[in-house]
């Protein structure tokens, strides 16, 4: 294999690494942003549903 098509292997590898690289980081800070939001969107939702549950008076519900 001749000296010039090593170096653009090369080359192609690290773009395809650095590709990769960025492409999981961006979707680690998507998950990362987007999932905690998720879970707290949740957690409002369950606190929600248990404060407005039938039947439940002030006394069975505790304060935060």
């Amino acid at each position: 294999m001749d000296p010039e098509r090593q170096v653009d292997i090369a080359r192609y590898l690290k773009f395809v690494i650095a590709f990769l690289i960025i492409m999981f980081s961006v979707l680690g800070l998507y998950e990362f942003y987007y999932g905690a939001e998720a879970r707290r969107t949740q957690e409002l939702q369950q606190e929600f549903n248990r404060l407005n549950m039938p039947g439940a008076s002030a006394a069975t519900t505790t304060a935060p």
